[in-house]
């Protein structure tokens, strides 16, 4: 019987699937041992050994985005004649009304602010932004060329509500807000996005009626309490721009849009 035993154990010891179990201590044999390791016992507990079929517990899915609610849109200029087409038009939730910010006939850089209506939340590690910038107006209307920046300053240091119609709105100043630098910058018709050296990004023109930029940038930042979108001008683009239509280099940004996550 003792030779019986010895043999069965040393049969347990070479076999790659050998396994044992221990009541107290659910142990197993490591696989791959054999009697040249030197090793009087192979055995380890489960926890030691981690179980190919069991998922990773540790890696969680990531949380989806969440929407950010804006407020307060302010811009130093708002288009009023022809038409109306004030900030706060960007940011009203609509995609059908034929409207949205316009900057007639004051085409130079403008700016628009907004609020966002509680502060982004404490992700770990920071912030990654999606913004969406949509153009649907009945003729081609694009940006031409823009760039984003967050600020986490107090909501009353800036986007006062003023749209620009008739004086410049609050737009906060330079100092409190802190530009983004795109990683990534998309048009729904293809268009090229260049990102440049000053993160501005400046699109294709391919004269198209319906447009839909999606811009992704992260921050270490949490707590963010506001969005800037400066429009600018560029030599490239119609009459200057800041926008792609062509007979004076207007746009009509139908709406703006973000939401956060973690990175």
């Amino acid at each position: 019987m003792k030779n019986i035993a010895r043999a069965t154990a040393i049969l347990l010891l070479l076999s790659p699937l050998a396994a044992c179990s221990d009541d107290d201590n659910n142990l197993r044999v490591i696989p791959g041992l054999d009697a040249s390791s030197g090793m009087s016992d192979a055995r380890v507990t489960d926890a030691a050994i981690p179980d190919a079929a069991t998922p990773d517990t540790a890696v969680a899915d990531a949380a989806p985005p969440v929407a950010v609610g804006l407020q307060n849109a302010t811009a130093t200029f708002s288009q009023t004649s022809p038409g109306s087409f004030l900030i706060s038009a960007a940011i009203n939730g609509s995609l059908i009304d034929n409207s949205g910010w316009a900057i007639n006939a004051n085409f130079v850089d403008q700016i628009a602010a907004f609020e966002t209506l509680s502060d982004s939340p404490a992700y770990p590690g920071g912030t990654k932004l999606t913004f969406t910038l949509d153009h649907r107006y009945s003729t081609e209307h694009a940006l031409g060329k823009f760039r984003l920046s967050f600020t986490t300053a107090a909501r009353t240091a800036f986007a006062d509500g003023n749209d620009g119609s008739t004086t410049p709105g609050n737009v906060g100043d330079n100092a409190i807000w802190t530009v983004l630098a795109p990683s990534r910058a998309t048009a729904s018709n293809g268009a090229t996005m260049t990102i440049k050296n000053d993160s501005s990004i400046l699109a294709q023109e391919l004269d198209s009626i319906e447009v839909t930029y999606t811009v992704v940038a992260s921050t270490t930042a949490t707590g963010i309490t506001g969005y800037r979108l400066e429009v600018l001008k560029d030599p490239s683009l119609p009459l200057n721009g800041p926008g792609l239509q062509n007979a004076n280099g207007n746009f009509v940004l139908t709406e703006f849009s973000v939401t956060t996550q973690a990175p």
